[in-house]
């Protein structure tokens, strides 16, 4: 067995309190995102927030079967976490909520819900990317190849996809599973 020799190794990260703007961001964009689940499991949603003294925006595109009444859930989640009082920032009952949805925009519904030709997706990027990274006795005919239509795409999946994995690996040092965690996730869009 080799014997592995450490050498220095720098981590940094970071972390804000429950109360951050980002915290309570995060929270309304999942509190709507649950909602518009519970209701059309078949809902697409993109949903953005952002929250300054007094004031939460909520806007992006969402398309969903039912109604979702964008205000009570962002005033039920602020006030959920304990913002009751103009004198803390926020007032859930007083402050002013702003909401600018959409449906989702056809162009984009059409990259993010169709699937790349098979023949398509095996051609360029296997030539120039898949075929001088991955050795060949990984590849065969079984092999199935999940590729953004357009690189690295703009879209919160990837944001998502970061949040839910940390989550993950905090939940896995908590149970005392391990001292560290280490986690890495890749996406492909229209891909379940």
């Amino acid at each position: 067995m080799r014997e592995r020799i450490w050498g220095t190794f720098l981590f940094t990260s970071e972390s804000v309190n429950e109360d951050h703007p980002d915290k309570i961001c995060d929270k309304v964009s999942y509190a709507i995102l649950d909602a518009c689940l519970e209701q059309d499991v078949k809902s697409k949603v993109a949903c953005e927030t952002c929250t300054k003294t007094n004031m939460v925006m909520v806007f992006g595109d969402i398309t969903t079967n039912r109604k979702v009444d964008y205000d009570k859930i962002v005033r039920d989640t602020c006030r959920g976490i304990g913002f009751t009082s103009a004198d803390v920032g926020l007032d859930a009952d007083n402050c002013n909520v702003l909401v600018n949805i959409e449906q989702q925009s056809p162009d984009i519904a059409q990259e993010v819900h169709s699937h790349l030709r098979r023949d398509r997706r095996k051609s360029e990027p296997m030539t120039k990317i898949i075929k001088p990274v991955i050795p060949a006795k990984y590849l065969d005919d079984k092999t199935i190849f999940h590729l953004n239509p357009y690189g690295k795409d703009p879209i919160k999946v990837d944001r998502s996809g970061a949040y839910i994995v940390r989550q993950a690996a905090k939940s896995v040092v908590a149970s005392g599973l391990a001292r560290r965690c280490i986690v890495q996730v890749s996406y492909a869009i229209g891909v379940a």
